[in-house]
């Protein structure tokens, strides 16, 4: 089959990814093969230099940088996600003020910066949900009780552009010099540095909706071993999830504002009737949870999403 919107395409990865989603990236490149069209694997990290050289006729972000979705697309690139959802994904103070801005439930949160001058880090904004969504009442009290020494085991704190659960940390355990940035060159990116949010109990367990071409094509709960990190990355069980139709509703209101190609989008399952109170949104989303429990062709679907087959 040929493809007569594209005849070449970049999938850009960090040098230091490159390896651990080898399948992916192979998979991905003989997928579009089939139809005729060659996609490159291009390393983020000699991004600057590749593109004064040849420029792509769409592109695939796979590294955790808004710089280079606003760069190609700068350039006429088509990019797959687009800038906009990258700049508000991979900074989670963003996510939170977006889906703030929706009035869908999500976890109240603090947002901190770091002082250039002093170095020290300061209280930005807080981020709490609107008065409509005051039925959960357990919000309330961790609101009252937000900041308060004595409490700092009930919070925790995130690295803004931290991904896979390996910038979490509880409150009282935190030290901001003893973190290397997984993501140092997206932080640098921000002013944003980390979120302080209260510790909410739901079993343990956490919710990822896969999105693809503003659709859902999945959704996957996973259980955390142990700690209070769900990550399947950190050693979580997952399962298959089956959204009802109001659970639906909520997800497909950030995905049509958002416009993504290809996304997950993470909620706490809260109380006994699962309400969605959101987490993040991972731009860069790996599929292997969804993977490990169903057959779903998720490289087929973002492939003819792009190719529009």
């Amino acid at each position: 089959m040929t493809c007569n919107k594209y005849k070449y395409g970049w999938l850009l990865y960090h040098k230091k990814d490159i390896d651990k989603n080898r399948w992916f990236i192979d998979n991905f490149i003989e997928k579009f093969k089939i139809h005729n069209v060659t996609l490159e694997l291009v390393p983020a990290d000699d991004f600057d230099n590749i593109i004064n050289n040849r420029i792509p006729d769409f592109a695939i972000v796979r590294a955790i940088n808004p710089y280079y979705n606003r760069k190609l697309e700068k350039s006429g690139v088509r990019v797959y996600n687009s800038s906009l959802l990258s700049e508000i994904s991979n900074n989670k103070a963003n996510a939170v003020s977006f889906v703030n801005n929706l009035s869908i439930p999500h976890i109240p949160t603090c947002v901190l910066r770091r002082d250039e001058k002093t170095g020290e880090l300061y209280i930005h904004r807080k981020i709490l949900n609107s008065p409509e969504f005051s039925f959960l009442e357990y919000y309330d009290s961790l609101i009252k009780n937000f900041g308060k020494k004595s409490d700092y085991e009930k919070y925790i704190i995130k690295s803004v552009s931290g991904h896979g659960g390996r910038e979490v940390f509880i409150l009282n355990e935190f030290d901001s010099d003893n973190i290397i940035p997984m993501e140092a060159a997206c932080e640098k990116y921000y002013s944003d540095k980390y979120v302080i949010q209260p510790y909410i109990d739901c079993g343990n367990k956490d919710l990822r909706v896969y999105i693809i071409g503003g659709k859902i094509i999945g959704a996957v709960v996973r259980h955390g071993i142990s700690g209070f990190k769900a990550n399947y990355s950190l050693g979580g069980e997952v399962s298959l999830y089956e959204l009802r139709q109001d659970q639906k509703n909520t997800v497909m209101k950030i995905a049509n504002e958002l416009k993504a190609d290809y996304c997950g989008i993470d909620f706490l399952l809260f109380g006994n009737d699962d309400t969605l109170i959101f987490n993040e949104i991972e731009d860069v989303v790996g599929a292997r949870m969804l993977s490990e429990c169903s057959d779903i062709d998720y490289i087929s679907l973002y492939v003819n999403h792009i190719l529009d087959i």
